[in-house]
């Protein structure tokens, strides 16, 4: 496996090493010095070959390259992809998560601010309110904003003129992106990572802390990590915080195995605390997906509904000609009866005929309270633990 890459000025073609180190070199024909960021991805072959053939191109022929869609898991490298990508663009890049975008005046500051040529990251693109994909939509499709101005009867719409941009957007749920905006997008999914590169992806993640983990030392860190690379960077994060002012940064497994014993990550009792932390460090939208892989395990066929006109609700589940709803709430306190009592009404709306409430928090006595005597099952942090582990022991989805 390589991958494949034109040179810019004799056009020979020249397959490289996947794994090399070195992102630059010189072509063995004309000589011509080649410098790719992008192939410093580890892995996705396939995918840095269209990409690098598109830069090569944008920059031959002098044209922007177009707005695209990277879809992968939490941790594979999506944002670092789009800034190498920036890098061997030689252009300007300005990043955004959608997370943080309520209303048209907080996403317009990024658009105006676009050069010919330039780059905007927007991460989560799945989280982008509807009101937001609306009023991104004419920048995509004409590199135009429509903006509001005036009061009732004096209201108008005034058209602002962009620079052509390109707009690189990430996504963990391919399926909740708005499905506007997706025709204006080449849409790229990540492989699947190998064993070999996701211990490689682990060895990066201890560099950027200054961890140096030796070659049995990342295995082990696979191994107890059980190859999930956002908790792989959760205990990276803890063996950092952990080490503090330690000026000795080399670990091997020796070490290794006495630093996740002292975290709390031994052999014995790695799991439910490797879980408690993913369940909390999990975004929305990964929790979603959790709760989805725990009641497949469980014999249920899984729908994600979409992000608008879901009435609340995140997953149908549909077993023996049945139907059952879920709502997945990530929350760090205690959800309150008024949260049970939209979900009821949700329940009835849709005519579901059971309902799963699923919480990273745990649930008031009046929650409690009026889900009593109702088709409704409450699942706080602990009872989600439970039905983890029965479903999986080895491995969180």
């Amino acid at each position: 496996m390589g991958v494949a890459i034109t040179c810019p000025k004799c056009s020979i073609r020249l397959t490289l090493a996947s794994d090399r180190s070195d992102c630059s070199l010189n072509c063995p024909q004309c000589e011509k010095f080649i410098n790719l960021h992008t192939l410093g991805l580890v892995g996705q072959d396939r995918l840095k070959e269209t990409i690098i053939a598109k830069i090569t191109a944008a920059k031959r022929e002098r044209r922007i390259l177009p707005h695209m869609l990277l879809c992968a898991p939490p941790t594979s490298g999506k944002k670092q992809f789009a800034h190498m990508i920036a890098m061997d663009m030689d252009a300007a890049i300005q990043y955004t998560d959608c997370n943080e975008l309520e209303k048209p005046a907080d996403l317009l500051p990024f658009l105006t601010n676009t050069e010919n040529g330039s780059i905007l990251l927007l991460s989560q693109i799945d989280k982008l309110q509807p009101s937001l994909a609306e009023f991104l939509l004419p920048a995509l499709q004409r590199f135009q904003v429509e903006i509001e101005v005036g009061e009732k009867d004096n209201r108008r719409i005034v058209r602002a003129y962009l620079k052509q941009f390109t707009l690189i957007a990430t996504t963990n749920r391919f399926s909740r992106v708005n499905r506007k905006i997706i025709p204006w997008l080449a849409i790229h999914h990540f492989e699947p990572f190998s064993r070999t590169e996701v211990e490689n992806i682990i060895r990066i993640l201890g560099e950027t802390r200054f961890l140096e983990f030796t070659s049995d030392a990342t295995k082990l860190l696979f191994d107890r990590s059980n190859g999930r690379l956002e908790k792989a960077d959760i205990i990276c994060t803890r063996i950092d915080n952990y080490l503090g002012k330690d000026q000795n940064r080399e670990i091997n497994s020796v070490r290794l195995d006495e630093i996740l014993a002292w975290l709390g990550y031994g052999s014995d009792n790695s799991q439910p605390l490797v879980l408690f932390d993913s369940l909390q460090a999990m975004s929305g939208t990964e929790f979603e997906e959790h709760v989805a892989h725990i009641f497949r395990g469980d014999g249920y066929e899984v729908t994600f509904t979409e992000v608008t006109g879901d009435h609340g609700i995140d997953l149908l589940l549909r077993r023996d000609g049945r139907m059952f709803a879920v709502q997945c709430k990530r929350w760090k306190g205690s959800v309150g009866e008024p949260e049970i009592r939209d979900f009821y009404g949700s329940l009835i709306a849709i005519g579901a005929e059971h309902g799963y409430f699923v919480t990273t928090g745990n649930f008031t006595a009046q929650a409690v309270s009026f889900a009593a005597n109702k088709p409704i099952r409450l699942i706080d942090t602990d009872a989600l633990m439970q039905m983890s582990r029965r479903i999986d022991k080895s491995q969180i989805k």
